[in-house]
């Protein structure tokens, strides 16, 4: 359950360039309905962190990614009164590469390249766009 859990649930996150800026989805589901965030997901029970990874952006964008790196680990804590509603430890990723042309997929509604400077326009969470920044600065 990924509502009210037991135990935070390992999520995958992946930061895409292209000339244009860095790719973001409209989420469609909870948590984060109606948010714009790097492409991710929860990891599946047997599934390495990167293969999670890869899995998660075709799901969600229709595209292939290949070499991967390790960015940031980030929590995602929302709490509801005294319970915790959701709880994800995520691991991020850059791709250095991708394939094909991004399309919104599975929970999600709408998808983007966005130049660094309007990820505020975008009402992008704070850590996400340090984990965003900080990669492009390497």
């Amino acid at each position: 359950m990924r509502k009210f859990p037991q135990h935070p649930l390992v999520g995958v996150g992946v930061v895409v360039f292209d000339k244009n800026g860095v790719l973001l989805v409209k989420r469609g589901e909870q948590p984060l309905k109606g948010n714009w965030t790097i492409p991710g997901g929860v990891v599946e029970v047997g599934e390495t962190l990167k293969d999670a990874a890869m899995r998660e952006i075709l799901e969600e964008c229709g595209i292939h990614v290949k070499n991967l790196k390790f960015v940031d680990v980030v929590e995602l804590i929302d709490r509801q009164g005294d319970r915790t509603k959701y709880h994800y430890v995520i691991i991020d990723f850059v791709a250095l590469e991708y394939r094909g042309s991004p399309k919104p997929g599975s929970d999600v509604v709408d998808l983007s390249f966005v130049p660094i400077e309007k990820l505020p326009d975008y009402s992008v969470l704070e850590y996400t766009q340090r984990v965003i920044k900080r990669q492009r600065r390497s």
